[in-house]
């Protein structure tokens, strides 16, 4: 099940991702001990991800443009019973940027 979320900025690319690279980094250390194998890397305005948490593989990307982000998670099929609470913690997280 693939969840995509799409937001809007006024920001330029560079504070954008740097912005992202912080939710990320404050995730992995609030939820240390619920994540493992955390991935992440850049390919230019694109950012890759995967972490595996309470038996879930996770996989994503974020892609960053002048105007906008756009977030794409692959989640498993049982997680989508928890895909409102997850949906709403992401755009959570991306009113922040």
């Amino acid at each position: 099940m693939r969840l995509v979320i799409e937001k809007e900025h006024n920001l330029g690319k560079e504070e954008v991702k740097k912005k992202a690279e912080q939710i990320f980094l404050r995730y992995k250390e609030e939820y240390q001990d619920e994540i493992a194998d955390f991935q992440q890397d850049w390919n230019k305005d694109e950012l890759i991800f995967s972490f595996s948490t309470r038996g879930f593989n996770i996989i994503g990307r974020i892609f960053v443009s002048d105007m906008n982000i756009r977030l794409e998670v692959d989640l498993p099929f049982l997680a989508r019973f928890f895909r409102g609470r997850i949906e709403a913690g992401i755009r959570n997280n991306l009113d922040k940027i």
